[in-house]
């Protein structure tokens, strides 16, 4: 089973550690952190299913049903990507990982894969008249330009989408280089 971890280490003992995550706190015991730390920056497998969906039902990991990139894309549906305060990502992005940064560093909401994958199949490039807290309607307005695109519909559509591909890629090196957190 596939697996991806979410929230942040805020303190780890012998047998334990603590993740924050979406407003709480959790204990993990040896098992559900070696888990945990296993895939806080990068997909995973594990054979603990039972664990993994107990984890799951927390929040603290999302599960994909195999390695494809359909499976994938699911998988991070249920993910916020989190820019890091002060990454310490030693790597340098390439130029479509830093594009993904700027959208979810100044875009002034909170990007979804799908948002991201449809900003990037579009073209649309993360301009200051789209960003920050002065541009989120006109941001929202690019995204949802159609009035019968909903968020479903659009995770829908972007499931198929040229850029689906590269964006995740782009999304999972990010993460993987401490720019991003998965909260």
């Amino acid at each position: 089973m596939m697996y991806i971890s979410k929230g942040i280490l805020t303190k780890e003992t012998d047998d334990h550690c603590f993740v924050f995550h979406r407003g709480t706190e959790y204990s993990l015991n040896r098992l559900e952190s070696e888990l945990w730390k296993a895939g806080r920056d990068r997909l995973c497998e594990s054979d603990c299913i039972l664990t993994i969906e107990d984890m799951e039902e927390t929040g603290l990991i999302s599960i994909a049903e195999d390695n494809s990139i359909k499976s994938i894309y699911d998988l991070l549906f249920d993910c916020m990507f989190i820019p890091c305060r002060h990454p310490s990502g030693r790597e340098p992005m390439t130029s479509a990982e830093s594009i993904l940064f700027v959208w979810l560093r100044e875009a002034g909401i909170r990007l979804t894969t799908a948002e991201l994958i449809c900003l990037c199949e579009r073209n649309i490039s993360p301009t200051e008249n789209l960003l920050g807290e002065k541009g989120r309607q006109e941001l929202i307005t690019a995204i949802y330009l159609n009035n019968d695109i909903n968020e479903f519909t659009l995770e829908h559509q972007m499931e198929s989408a040229e850029s689906r591909d590269w964006v995740i890629t782009g999304l999972l090196s990010l993460v993987q280089k401490n720019y991003l957190y998965i909260g």
